[in-house]
This record gives C-alpha cells, structure tokens and sequence, in this order.
C-alpha cells in the first residue's frame, strides 16, 4: 500500500474485494422525489470557484446519490474506484461520511430532506 497522507489513498490502494457495501434506491416514491431534489441543492451548493479540498464531501455525496438516483444502487466501493481514478485519490474518511449520510437521506428521510 503506497500511503498518499493519512485519509488519501491511490486507486490501487482501494480494497480489491469484488463486493463491497451497496445503497439500494428506496422503493418510497416520495423519498425518491426528495433524493432528487437534494441533489440538485447539492450541486447548486458546490462552488467552482473555491478550493476543491474544502469541497469533497459534498462532491462525494453528489456522485453517491447522482449514482444511487440513476442506477437504483451504488456499490461504494466500485464508485470509490471510479472517483480515485477520476481524482487521482480519495479522501477515505470523507467518503464513508458521505455514503453514511446519503444512506441515511435513502432509508430515513434525513433531516436535510424536504
């Protein structure tokens, strides 16, 4: 394992297992409408303008729940192949923050969901 810093690590670093944990889309019509407008407050509240490190956690939980939204499920570790080969790396903690809290937005509602 080639250590990048504490949290990052290279695409080949990323657990080789074949499965790993998999958000499944609600069957809740209405919760799957609320999904779809978080994303969209998502992505209006990412600002390209500023310093993408201070961004990563709302980038990851677009790509989580762009994914979950438009391929009824998400295979975190798959998408966080995809993204450190898309970024060069990842930032581990940040990402599992934000596959917990899309999951709980899926299953709960959340409280960031209107």
């Amino acid at each position: 394992m080639e250590k990048v810093d504490d949290n990052k690590v290279l695409i080949h670093e990323v657990d080789g297992r074949q499965n790993g944990p998999v958000i499944t889309l609600t069957t809740d019509p209405e919760r799957v409408q609320m999904l779809w407008r978080k994303l969209k407050i998502l992505t209006n509240r990412l600002d390209h303008s500023r310093n993408s490190e201070t961004q990563w956690n709302t980038v990851y939980e677009i790509e989580i729940l762009d994914t979950l939204l438009n391929k009824g499920s998400v295979n975190t570790w798959d998408l966080s192949r995809k993204l450190a080969d898309a970024y060069g790396s990842i930032d581990c903690r940040t990402f599992s923050f934000a596959c917990g809290v899309i999951q709980s937005y899926n299953d709960y509602g959340g409280t960031g969901l209107k």
